[in-house]
């Protein structure tokens, strides 16, 4: 009787504890290819870029200092949004933080 107990609890007792390891696992930090930035956060955006990004960027990857297409992307694929909003915070509009 008591064999078939330990038979019983021990899978149960292996499922529990694989729960708890896997639950515990460190979790990566989202990127923005995880989907962190909205389309909703870039339509309340339109009005900001418009009025202190646009005299020296545009959206497109063909006009002056794109903020979009291949170039942009080689340039900070492998950045996080942190360094990002740090580097923007710190040197934007126009080498003035702010």
């Amino acid at each position: 009787m008591a064999g078939n107990r330990v038979l019983i609890l021990l899978p149960v007792l292996v499922c529990v504890g694989g729960v708890l390891v896997s639950s515990q696992a460190p979790q990566k930090p989202k990127t923005v290819w995880d989907g962190v930035y909205t389309e909703a956060q870039a339509t309340r955006a339109t009005g900001v870029f418009g009025a202190s990004c646009a005299g020296c960027h545009t959206l497109t990857p063909d006009g002056n200092r794109p903020l979009s297409g291949e170039s942009f992307w080689q340039s900070n694929t492998q950045k996080s949004v942190a360094e990002l909003l740090g580097y923007v915070s710190k040197n934007m509009p126009n080498g003035n933080g702010g």
